[in-house]
């Protein structure tokens, strides 16, 4: 994809000087999609989960989701009952246990507060203690224009906590909507 800059340039025009300045054009929408949201990383971006005891301990069963989407509270209460981890089974030797729980509680999105956090949180009840992101406040807002179609019957996409499925950049804390292409429907854009 080629960026095609012009110039600041100065050009005489019947005995005139014209003076036009640096405009970005791009060759490719697609380009320039890409760098209208490049300027908005920041916002949309998380530390990826890069401790790894989590990663490995998590991410053996589930996508390895970045500390910073869920408030401290959240993560004490889910590692406080791993014997009902969402129906499942995932007690951890005690020292394992108050390892995950610390490095989570310490990058949580009300410790290490992240744009993206501000958007999924912001209208969130401090007394809340949401153990879904799913639950979020902002999670619900920026999905529920998403079709029931696009779950039902999908093999490789059964319910929004997915995020890698449809946020092909989950993985490095990145969810920027350009890059939503969510699996039997193709690229997402509301």
């Amino acid at each position: 994809m080629k960026t095609f800059h012009l110039v600041s340039t100065l050009a005489l025009l019947g005995g005139g000087l014209l003076t036009l300045s640096a405009l970005p054009l791009y060759a490719d929408d697609d380009e320039h999609e890409h760098h209208e949201h490049e300027g908005k990383r920041a916002k949309h971006a998380l530390t990826m989960a890069n401790d790894p005891s989590y990663v490995e301990e998590c991410a053996a069963c589930h996508f390895a989701y970045q500390p910073g989407l869920l408030p401290a509270r959240s993560w004490q209460k889910m590692l406080g009952n791993l014997s009902d981890h969402f129906g499942e089974n995932a007690e951890l030797e005690v020292d394992k246990q108050q390892q995950l729980t610390t490095y989570l509680m310490e990058n949580a999105g009300d410790v290490k507060p992240s744009g993206i956090y501000y958007e999924l949180a912001g209208r969130l009840n401090k007394k809340a203690t949401p153990l879904r992101i799913s639950q979020l406040p902002g999670f619900v807002h920026e999905h529920e224009d998403i079709p029931a179609r696009v779950l039902k019957n999908n093999p490789d996409l059964s319910s929004f906590s997915q995020c890698q499925q449809c946020h092909t950049d989950a993985k490095n804390g990145s969810y920027e909507e350009y890059k939503v292409n969510i699996p039997g429907y193709g690229r997402w854009d509301d």
